[in-house]
């Protein structure tokens, strides 16, 4: 199983175990990403967004990402236990233009970890290595969106440096 280069994390976080390691996703890993797609609702979308939406804009993105894993401008890491290749998480990183500054930046549009994954630092690793793809680009920032209901992502985020730069506010119209 080919790595990204560390067995854990390319961070110094002592709560990270080298049980597991990060590679780069494969055609193989498809069936179970697209697995583990319901769970990324799972932490509050709002009442106007169906779960049919939810997973089928996640999978049309995701799609994407597996038509083009060899595209410099996108990252897709897969976490997995270093002795079974079991996978604990993955991660999805595109690069996008910054609206006011026009500026190339890192961006994080999927985040998960497995229930099997919880508690051992898995979110925090795949999102270090978010940072040091996007500073190995040239990059200045990370940017992600996160539904305002998942309380431990954004706690994590917080803890990982992030802070709230713009909110998306909806408002849906009646339909007549």
């Amino acid at each position: 199983m080919r790595s990204m280069g560390f067995t854990s994390s390319p961070c110094d976080d002592p709560r990270v175990t080298p049980e597991f390691v990060l590679r780069p996703a494969t055609a193989d890993d498809w069936d179970w990403i697209v697995s583990q797609v319901p769970r990324l609702r799972e932490f509050g979308p709002p009442p106007w967004r169906t779960p049919e939406q939810v997973d089928s804009g996640e999978i049309a993105d995701l799609r994407i990402a597996f038509e083009q894993l060899d595209d410099p401008e996108r990252l897709l890491l897969i976490a997995a236990r270093a002795e079974t290749g079991q996978p604990l998480g993955f991660l999805y990183v595109v690069t996008l233009t910054d609206f006011f500054t026009r500026e190339r930046h890192a961006h994080v549009s999927d985040l998960l970890v497995a229930r099997d994954g919880e508690g051992q630092g898995v979110g925090r690793a795949l999102m270090s290595a978010a940072d040091v793809w996007a500073r190995k680009r040239g990059y200045r920032f990370v940017t992600l969106s996160v539904f305002p209901d998942n309380r431990r992502a954004l706690a994590l985020y917080e803890r990982l440096g992030f802070r709230t730069d713009v909110l998306r506010m909806l408002k849906a119209l009646d339909e007549t």
